[in-house]
């Protein structure tokens, strides 16, 4: 998965969606914006995304 932002990223952590942490992101690996979800089973999951300013956002993903 590829997030676009203008903004570089802080870090990006991973819920299920019964809202346990799955995994965490850092800066270092956030370079290419590029995550490797592909070890993930079919199921709904959120995405919650600070940048450099500390801004946050969510986003709900849903894997077939």
């Amino acid at each position: 998965m590829t997030l676009q932002t203008q903004e570089d990223l802080d870090s990006v952590v991973l819920y299920d969606q019964l809202g346990k942490r799955l995994q965490t992101f850092n800066q270092s690996q956030l370079v290419s914006k590029k995550l490797d979800l592909s070890h993930l089973p079919s199921g709904i999951y959120i995405l919650d995304i600070t940048d450099i300013s500390k801004n946050t956002g969510f986003i709900k993903l849903a894997i077939k």
